[in-house]
């Protein structure tokens, strides 16, 4: 699995993430596991798409971003978006489907899946201040993605037609 960039949408005001780390891991969740890739800025620009190149050839099935600070605010870090993506998948962001872990989240409604729900108006909302907050995304394993997109394929036939069965068709044209 490998990781190009990264992408962000930031949430708005004070409590959008300024500083951050992206951390990668190529085999567990565990902190020790995780190495930072890139150190970056992200502008105080609400609902604007923002991407970060991380170093040629990273490999990683984890990524995490970790939030250094905010724009000011003692609440809390506001993210709406954050994607991990992969040149080999197309510019298609790499996600594996499951819940991203986070450090905290300030209520039901503010949990890190509603970074991934594709509403510009949701947001990940942590509790208890910015420093130290972080997100982690299992990326998909390209092989299962391609696999997925062959099955869908035959499913559908080819160039998106329904198959037919061949005993059916006969029967049509009878």
């Amino acid at each position: 699995k490998k990781a190009d960039r990264v992408r962000l949408v930031n949430g708005q005001g004070t409590e959008a993430v300024k500083g951050f780390e992206v951390r990668v891991s190529v085999t567990t969740t565990d902190a020790s596991a995780f190495s930072t890739v890139l150190t970056g800025l992200a502008l105080n620009n609400a609902n604007t798409v923002q991407e970060f190149a991380l170093p040629a050839g990273t490999a990683a099935s984890y990524v995490q971003l970790r939030v250094l600070d905010n724009w000011g605010s003692a609440c809390c870090v506001s993210l709406r978006s954050f994607e991990a993506v992969s040149d080999a998948l197309g510019g298609i962001p790499s996600y594996a489907g499951t819940s991203p872990s986070v450090s905290s989240y300030l209520d039901a409604s503010s949990r890190a899946e509603a970074m991934l729900d594709a509403d510009p108006a949701t947001a990940w909302l942590t509790a208890g201040g910015a420093t130290g907050q972080y997100v982690e995304l299992r990326l998909e394993d390209e092989r299962n993605r391609v696999r997925l997109r062959e099955r869908r394929r035959r499913e559908r036939g080819h160039a998106g037609h329904q198959r037919v069965d061949p005993r059916e068709r006969r029967r049509l044209q009878a």
